[in-house]
């Protein structure tokens, strides 16, 4: 991570989630491959809003279903919990009830500083958002062979941005037109004061 950062940006960045359903993002791979990402109308389970998503593998003229990677988002007031898109409501609303894995507000949690491997980072461009959450190695954990982290990005205007890692096709990065390698030209938003997450 870059070592200066900026304060906390304001902007929901979920909210071109739960806007409502609208054509399907687009993010481009390698060798022409992309993932077409079809959102579903946003729900109210309880006080938790739910959206969920489609994943599409399309390579040359063949399109199938990928459910490498999360697609259910269920956002209470303070957290924002990644799920299959088959879970019930009963399991949402348990899992909402449980520790914070990442943040709805732009809070960012360093990679490999949890236990359980979770991180945020937090990216602003200009007055755009944008929020990945992601899964990789404990603290102090050995060096990895294969690919170690797995990630996805939203972005405050233009919803689902990128997807990397083991949460992509063959571990390979697609992002949408104009987020290649977003982070280069992004103001890293840092993890602020120590213990804050």
């Amino acid at each position: 991570m870059p070592a200066t950062a900026v304060e906390t940006p304001r902007p929901e960045v979920w909210q071109p989630l739960l806007s409502g359903p609208k054509a399907p993002f687009v993010l481009n791979g390698v060798a022409g491959d992309r993932l077409n990402v079809e959102v579903l109308p946003a729900r109210q389970v309880g006080s938790v809003q739910v959206v969920s998503w489609r994943w599409v593998h399309v390579r040359g003229p063949v399109s199938f279903p990928f459910d490498g990677a999360p697609n259910l988002m269920a956002l209470s007031p303070v957290s924002v919990f990644l799920l299959g898109a088959d879970a019930p409501d009963d399991e949402v609303l348990d899992v909402v009830t449980s520790t914070p894995v990442y943040y709805r507000a732009s809070r960012p949690v360093p990679p490999q500083t949890r236990e359980d491997g979770r991180y945020q980072t937090v990216w602003r461009l200009d007055e755009e958002v944008v929020v990945c959450l992601g899964e990789g190695p404990p603290p102090d954990a050995p060096a990895c062979e294969d690919a170690c982290f797995a990630e996805v990005c939203f972005s405050s205007t233009a919803g689902i941005v990128a997807v990397s890692g083991r949460w992509a096709p063959d571990s390979a990065t697609f992002a949408a037109k104009g987020y290649e390698r977003f982070t280069d030209r992004a103001d890293y938003v840092g993890a602020g004061p120590a213990g804050a997450q």
